[in-house]
Formats: C-alpha cells, structure tokens, sequence
C-alpha cells in the first residue's frame, strides 16, 4: 500500500471528537455534539474525478458513467451513450452493469439506488430513438444481470430512492414523448411513490407550486429514512420538502449555500446536506425541524465534509485523496 494512502487510512481508525453546531442566524446559539468513527468497512472508489459525485447506498458505493468506447455508436453513426453504473463493495471487488434499454438508441441514467435483498440495482433516467421519440423509464437489474425496465412517461424520473420498505421514491417532471418539452397542461406531483415492481402508488408536490425551473429541476437531491422522504430543490427558491404520511412539510434553505451537492437521512430522519459556499467549498449541514433551521457541522480539520449516504444510524463521508474517494462511516450522536 502506498505511503500517502496508508497514512490516510490510519488516520481514519477508531476515533471520537466534538463537532460544533452553530446557528447561521443566532451566533450565540450552540449545540456541542459527537460524531464518531467506530470501526467499520471503509471503500475506495479509484479513478475519482472531482465531477462524480457517487453515493453509498446500503453496504456498497455507486458511481454512474458512460463507456463511450469504439462500441457506443449505432449503425447510422449517431453516437449512442452506454450508461454504466459501478459497483464498488466492501472485499474490494468492482462490478460494472451496463444498462441496457430494448429498442432504443441512447439512453441516459441520472440516479440509481441498491437494494441488498437479492442484490438487485434499481436505476432512473430516460432514453429516446433516432426519431426522437422519449421516455422515461426505471430499470431494475437483479444479480445474474436480467434486466426489467418500467416507462414512466410522460413522468421522466431524475432522482430516485429506495425506502427501507422496499418501495420507490422518485422526483421528476412531465414531458411531452414526442416533442421532448415540459407539459404544463398537467399538474401532476413532482415527488411520486411506486411499489416495489415499479406500480404507482401517490403523488405530491404539484408542479403549479413550482416554477419551470424548479420542477423541471436537474441536480435534484433526494433521501428517505424508515417514516419520510425528502427533496431539496436546486433551483428558484431552493427549499427543502419532507413527506411524511400524507403531510407535505417545507423548510428553509441552507443559508448562503451555492447549491447542495448531496443529501441523506440516517435512519430515525435526522438529515444532512452537504453545501458549496463561495470561498470555503464544502459545508456540512443538518436540519432542526422544529426551529424551521440549518445548522452548520464544523468539522475538526481534516475531516471531509462530503455526504456520500448512511447506513442505519451512521453517515457516510467520502475523502478525496489521490485521484480515489474513501468512504468512511460515522456516527452522529
């Protein structure tokens, strides 16, 4: 093991410190608390570029790409994305699933979630053939590589989340199949809820509350825990939704945040996002729901600010380090 790396993981052994929660709005209000890295699995994603933001999803680490080799390209010349979705697991080992979507000449993934009970990979996006024909589409990937792929349209789903029950969670927008433009003459929920085949159950948050560029989204963010999911908006008023029941709640957003690059819930919903700030790059933050407030996590040196996921009560913090990412977990208590 390289030098550089072994110190890096030795720095990440069992450890506790304090963690300093400061209010953005009443400096005088502070919160001392504990984050702690008991032993556990750490995972390395090699190859890492600054632009892939993966995520922890249930014991392994996801990162999407596209293998655009010599083999990505239709008879007719038009260049034809294969979306590859990578599975980095605890032993080391590295499983790389082509999506493959019948009858259709590209296709794009913009999320994908893992869900351990028969290993089997649930991945969102759309695709659209040489007529310039669309659909959105789930795609569920089991262990042996069969693929079953659900439209959606004229819902395209651009994040997606698989709850502790087993159903799905996803936040998307309608479109047009045929133009490829947003449908306003529907008012349908942004944040919609299926069974675990893939079947309709609910929808929330109607795209008549929303302006165009905030339902139609792009860089949504989006988490769930044993009894709510949650979706932080990235553009127009950049508010934070809760679902929990029937009940819609919203929140504020993250103070003098540039954008939210990741969101997650530990299990019990305590939430976390992680912020770009101007001048200071990368913030962690959670949510005092009942104070309607974010406060920021300030973190001893050193220590990443990246949420990448959980696992049951712990958090997952990736480190870049040396063209590779580590995943390490934690407890916040």
């Amino acid at each position: 093991m390289r030098r550089d790396v072994q110190h890096y993981y030795h720095s990440l052994s069992p450890l506790a410190f304090a963690v300093l929660i400061t209010s953005p709005c009443n400096s005088s209000a502070q919160v001392v608390r504990s984050l702690t890295s008991p032993p556990a699995t750490t995972v390395t994603l090699e190859s890492y570029h600054r632009d892939l933001i993966p995520r922890w999803s249930n014991g392994v680490l996801l990162a999407i790409g596209d293998d655009a080799n010599e083999n990505s390209h239709s008879g007719r010349g038009t260049y034809r994305p294969k979306p590859v979705v990578e599975i980095y697991g605890s032993d080391g080992a590295v499983k790389k699933i082509e999506i493959k979507i019948p009858g259709v000449d590209w296709a794009v993934v913009h999320d994908a979630d893992y869900q351990p009970i028969g290993k089997s990979l649930l991945v969102c996006g759309n695709a659209a053939n040489l007529s310039g024909q669309t659909a959105g589409y789930f795609a569920m990937v089991d262990e042996s590589g069969s693929t079953r792929v659900i439209r959606t349209d004229p819902f395209y789903p651009t994040a997606v989340r698989i709850a502790p029950d087993g159903t799905i969670w996803a936040k998307g927008a309608e479109y047009d199949v045929v133009t490829g433009y947003p449908l306003r003459t529907t008012d349908h929920g942004v944040i919609r809820h299926f069974d675990q085949f893939g079947r309709f159950l609910a929808w929330y948050i109607p795209q008549s509350s929303l302006s165009l560029p905030e339902f139609l989204g792009g860089g949504d963010r989006l988490a769930v825990s044993d009894d709510r999911v949650g979706w932080y908006k990235s553009h127009g008023s950049k508010s934070y939704y809760e679902i929990t029941g029937n009940r819609v709640s919203k929140f504020d957003k993250v103070p003098q945040a540039d954008s939210i690059v990741s969101l997650s819930m530990v299990s019990g919903g305590t939430v976390f996002a992680t912020a770009t700030k101007t001048g200071i790059g990368l913030t962690l933050w959670t949510l005092d729901r009942n104070a309607n407030q974010w406060f920021e996590i300030q973190l001893p040196r050193g220590t990443s600010a990246l949420v990448l996921g959980s696992e049951n009560d712990r958090i997952v913090l990736g480190r870049p380090a040396q063209k590779r990412l580590v995943a390490q977990m934690y407890v916040f208590q």
